[in-house]
């Protein structure tokens, strides 16, 4: 199954407005070979995670994301 395929139909693609963007979000950035920045945690396997999981997309938390780029807000 192509991964395109398996972003559109599993994860989002209009379940919820919540979620609406996720497949887009996952598919550029197995595209173009980004990280996925979220605030999401935990194993649903719903998740924009679990999705990054299967497709080997580099997931990371909001905080670490910040620590990464040496970001401080004051």
């Amino acid at each position: 199954m192509k991964w395109e395929f398996l972003v559109c139909n599993k994860w989002g693609w209009g379940d919820s407005e919540k979620h609406y963007a996720d497949p887009f979000v996952v598919a550029l950035a197995k595209t173009y070979d980004l990280k996925v920045v979220t605030y999401e945690t935990g194993n649903n396997p719903n998740s924009i995670g679990r999705a990054c999981e299967l497709l080997n997309v580099e997931i990371s938390r909001f905080i670490d994301f910040l620590r990464d780029e040496d970001l401080i807000f004051r």
